[in-house]
């Protein structure tokens, strides 16, 4: 499966940066919009990390920090947030 729109954003954020201001900054405040009303999930990972910000919308917005060992797998740069869109 191909996401719909890949972002890679140079950014030092932490997961828990990111969690605090989902509703604060642009960007972030931007990709919720697009989950409530497209209904899609975006997949948001630092690179050579194991873990993965999950945002979607079930009954309401939920966000949360996952176990995710495959992403490792990839090639990736530990200096870049990678911001990947997937329609359900």
């Amino acid at each position: 499966m191909r996401p719909l729109s890949t972002r890679v954003i140079k950014s030092d954020a932490s997961y828990k940066d990111i969690l605090e201001s989902v509703d604060k900054n642009e960007d972030l405040k931007q990709m919720k919009k697009v989950v409530m009303e497209e209904n899609v999930v975006f997949f948001i990972y630092r690179g050579c990390e194991d873990k993965a910000i999950i945002m979607m919308c079930q009954d309401k917005f939920y966000i949360s920090i996952c176990e995710c060992p495959k992403v490792t797998k990839l090639k990736t740069n530990p200096d870049l947030l990678y911001a990947l869109c997937y329609g359900i």
